[in-house]
């Protein structure tokens, strides 16, 4: 017998890795310190109970009031380990709880 994906297990959750069209020319500023920058240039890491909730949550908790740009790619169930390991890895947050995870976003 199968296992279930993350999808079908009520209560579980759906770790996305989301990149971005014109990655290298956003209007959001400096890539080193801006985290939207940041996060045009290598992606963003996100959780939440579906894939709407990820992306409203990645919305609402990396872009803010800011125009969210057009999305160029969405992995579903990403393995985290799959991830650069230079850019992205060192410096993610716990993909297992809702949120952002990556680039970290502190308030």
């Amino acid at each position: 017998m199968t296992q279930p994906s993350g999808r079908d297990r009520p209560g579980s959750v759906r770790r996305l890795w989301v990149t971005f069209v014109h990655a290298q020319s956003g209007p959001f500023g400096d890539t080193l310190t801006d985290p939207v920058g940041f996060a045009l240039l290598h992606g963003c890491g996100v959780t939440g109970f579906d894939d709407q909730d990820a992306l409203d949550r990645m919305k609402a908790e990396l872009f803010e009031t800011r125009p969210m740009p057009d999305i160029d790619s969405v992995t579903l169930d990403v393995d985290v380990s799959t991830l650069d390991p230079e850019n992205v890895l060192p410096f993610i947050g716990d993909p297992t709880a809702p949120g952002v995870w990556f680039p970290r976003v502190w308030r």
